[in-house]
């Protein structure tokens, strides 16, 4: 099976997931990263905005400020095929940009990133291994390859290394 099969084959799953199973899946998920370390211990926290029916972690953004945290999206520049994270301030909006990915304005400020930032990743799925499969863009994986802090995947399902579900 190629990765893009894999990709159609992971997406129709997803679809299949009806919309109370869903949320109630989301909501734990939410619950479980909320109670992690890496969640606890961090200064700031790097979301996405759900779209296609990726899990949604919206709901975090309300607990990270409780606690005093940065929040930040990713905003896309598809030029130089990179994203840089922008802080979502308490006035802030979130609206279509690249993709039609919910972003922050071009303006809001950079996230302050460092050891203590926690990158939350969509993904269709992840290996055991904790290698990712995305859209195929490589976006994230281009911003992962110098970022110093920790990252935790959501994702729908868990690939085997042979392409099993």
């Amino acid at each position: 099976m190629t990765k893009q099969q894999l990709r159609q084959e992971l997406k129709s799953l997803r679809n299949a997931i009806p919309p109370e199973g869903k949320r109630r899946l989301d909501h734990l998920i939410q619950r479980r990263i909320a109670s992690s370390r890496a969640f606890r211990t961090a200064k700031t926290v790097l979301l996405y905005a759900p779209v296609n029916g990726e899990i949604d972690l919206l709901p975090l953004v309300r607990l990270c400020r409780r606690q005093g945290k940065q929040v930040g999206f990713p905003v896309t520049d598809t030029g130089s095929k990179t994203i840089r994270f922008r802080q979502l301030t308490p006035e802030g909006r979130l609206s279509p940009g690249a993709y039609g990915i919910p972003e922050p304005p071009a303006n809001a400020p950079l996230c302050a990133i460092d050891s203590r930032t926690l990158c939350l990743l969509p993904g269709l799925s992840f290996d055991r291994s904790g290698n990712r499969l995305g859209y195929g863009a490589g976006y994230y994986d281009r911003f992962l390859a110098s970022f110093p802090g920790v990252t935790l995947g959501a994702g729908n399902t868990v690939t085997k290394a042979d392409g099993e579900t």
